[in-house]
């Protein structure tokens, strides 16, 4: 009786942790879930097994607030043309994690970048230039990003300049 107890125990929280990325992206504003989804999209050209949200970087690694940077895991899924969050899918273990960075580049629009965690710290200079002088992403502003203060302000999407800059603006004395 015991040891059935404590099997059941164990399978119930294999169950729990295998899903715990689904539930946290299903409790997500539709704003993030399309910008996850986007990053799955994203890591999914490079990746052999299908990607799904684990969870979004806490800003204290990240300090402007209007940047994103979230997690993806490999699953037990091959790729499909299904190309957002997949409830059917497992986690596999001792796969790394894959870090996507998501802003609005001025000059190309959406930006992301995804790389396996423990190689992100080549590419930080990297992601910083492609993101300099990047809006907000938009939002709705009720719906405030897990783990963040403040929602960010809404952008309005932009190409790639369409001509010559102005000239510049007159300093104040």
């Amino acid at each position: 009786m015991c040891s059935s107890l404590l099997i059941l125990l164990l399978i119930a929280g294999a169950l729990l942790i295998s899903t715990e990325g689904q539930q946290d992206y299903h409790s997500l504003p539709s704003f993030y879930k399309d910008t996850v989804n986007k990053a799955i999209q994203h890591g999914n050209q490079k990746s052999l097994q299908h990607l799904n949200f684990v969870a979004f970087l806490p800003d204290s690694e990240r300090p402007d607030p209007f940047y994103i940077e979230l997690h993806l895991k490999a699953t037990n899924c091959t790729k499909s043309e299904k190309i957002t969050h997949r409830d059917d899918c497992q986690f596999m273990e001792r796969r790394p994690r894959i870090n996507c960075a998501v802003c609005n580049n001025q000059r190309t629009g959406l930006f992301i970048h995804c790389a396996p965690q423990q190689k992100v710290k080549q590419f930080e200079e990297f992601r910083k230039n492609e993101c300099i002088g990047h809006k907000v992403l938009a939002a709705e502003p009720t719906a405030p990003r897990p783990e963040i203060s403040a929602p960010p302000p809404e952008i309005t999407p932009q190409g790639p300049p369409t001509g010559p800059p102005g000239p510049p603006e007159p300093l104040e004395p």
